[in-house]
C-alpha cells in the first residue's frame, strides 16, 4: 500500500525493498510506522504513538479494496464502524473490509500495535504461491466479516496470543522470512476461527455522545488543580451522570475516577521529572490541597513516595 505523507511532519528513517520507517511530528505527539513490504498485495505496519490522534495521517490512500486486520499490544484506539464509534483495548485483534476508519483516536495519549493490509485485487495470488490453491481463500475471510455485519473482534486467548505475541519479538536476521510465515498463520487461523456475535461485548457510541465525554475530559485536563465533581459535570454539559459513567468507561476503559486521580499523578510525575518545583506546590498543582493525602496517593500508585521518585529520575 502506497503511503503518502505529508513532509511537513514526515521523516523517512529506512527505505528499501522491504522495509520503510517513517517518524511524525504531530501536533499532539510523535509517532512511528514501520511498513514491511511482505508479498505482492500483503505489507505488515507497526505503530508506535505518543499522542492523542494521529489525524494528520488519514490522507494514507482508499482502502476499500482490502482486509484490514488490527492488533492493539499497548493502549486503546478508537475506530468507526457505519458510524459507530468503538475502542479497541489491549490484546485486542479486529478485521474488517477497509472502508471502515481506523485509528483515529489513542484515547490513553499512546498506542503501539501492528495492522495488516492485504489487497483483494491481487494478494490471493501471492497466498496462492506461498501455500497452494484453496488452502487460504480471502473469499471466506470476506464472507466472515459479512456475516458479522462489518466487522470481527476477538478477545485475547491462548491461540491468538501465542501468533500475535511472537510478531513483537523478532530477531532482525530472520525477520523478513519470519513475518512472511506468521502473517499466514494468522490467516489460517482467521479462516478456521469460531466467530462469536461480538457486538453486545463491544458497546459502540454515538459521535454526538464522544463529543461530549472528550469535551468533558478536556475541561477535566484544564482544571486539574479544581475539585470538580460529577454533579458538577452533569450540570454543565446537560448530561446525566449515568451516562457520564458509562460513555467515559467505554472510552477510556476505566471509570472517571480512576482516569482522573492517574492523569493527576502522571502529571505530578512529569513535574518532579523535569522541574525542581518544591512537592507541596506541585501537589496543589494537581489538585491535592492536603500534601499528605497526595504523598499517600502517589506511594500507592507509584511505589514510591515523590520524593523518592525525584531522587530515581536524576540524571
Amino acid at each position: 500500500m502506497d503511503s503518502n505523507y505529508n513532509e511537513d511532519i514526515t521523516t523517512v528513517l529506512e527505505s528499501n525493498s522491504f522495509v520503510t520507517s517513517y517518524y511524525f511530528d504531530l501536533d499532539t505527539g510523535y509517532g512511528n510506522m514501520i511498513y514491511y513490504h511482505l508479498f505482492d498485495g500483503i505489507d505488515i505496519v507497526y505503530n508506535d504513538f505518543n499522542a492523542d490522534n494521529c489525524n494528520q495521517l488519514d490522507n494514507i490512500g482508499n482502502y476499500d479494496d482490502y482486509i484490514i486486520i488490527n492488533h492493539c499490544n499497548k493502549g486503546r484506539f478508537e475506530t468507526i464502524f457505519n458510524d459507530n464509534y468503538l475502542y479497541l483495548t489491549e490484546g485486542d485483534l479486529v478485521f474488517s473490509i477497509g472502508s471502515n476508519k481506523y485509528m483515529h483516536d489513542f484515547p490513553l495519549g499512546y498506542y503501539k500495535g501492528f495492522q495488516i493490509s492485504i489487497d483483494l485485487k491481487v494478494a490471493q495470488k501471492s497466498i496462492d504461491n506461498v501455500i497452494g490453491k484453496n488452502i487460504i481463500k480471502l473469499d471466506d475471510l470476506i464472507s466472515i466479516i459479512n456475516d458479522n455485519g462489518s466487522f470481527v473482534i476477538i478477545r485475547s486467548n491462548k491461540q491468538i496470543d501465542h501468533i500475535i505475541s511472537e510478531l513483537y519479538s523478532v530477531d532482525d536476521n530472520i525477520r523478513e522470512g519470519y513475518y512472511k510465515l506468521k502473517v499466514m498463520e494468522l490467516l489460517l487461523f482467521l479462516k478456521n476461527f469460531t466467530i462469536k456475535n461480538v457486538k453486545e461485548e463491544y458497546p459502540t457510541l454515538k459521535e454526538d455522545n464522544v463529543k461530549i465525554i472528550k469535551r468533558i475530559k478536556a475541561y477535566l485536563v484544564d482544571n486539574i488543580d479544581k475539585n470538580i465533581t460529577l454533579d458538577d459535570l452533569s450540570v454543565e454539559f446537560n448530561v446525566s451522570k449515568t451516562s457520564i459513567k458509562n460513555y467515559f468507561k467505554t472510552i477510556y476503559g476505566k471509570s472517571l475516577n480512576s482516569w482522573r486521580r492517574e492523569f493527576r499523578l502522571n502529571k505530578a510525575a512529569n513535574y518532579l521529572e523535569s522541574t525542581s518545583m518544591n512537592i507541596g506546590d506541585i501537589s496543589e498543582l494537581v489538585g491535592y490541597k492536603n500534601h499528605g493525602k497526595f504523598t499517600d496517593a502517589f506511594k500507592r500508585y507509584y511505589s514510591m513516595t515523590p520524593s523518592e521518585y525525584r531522587n530515581s529520575h536524576k540524571n
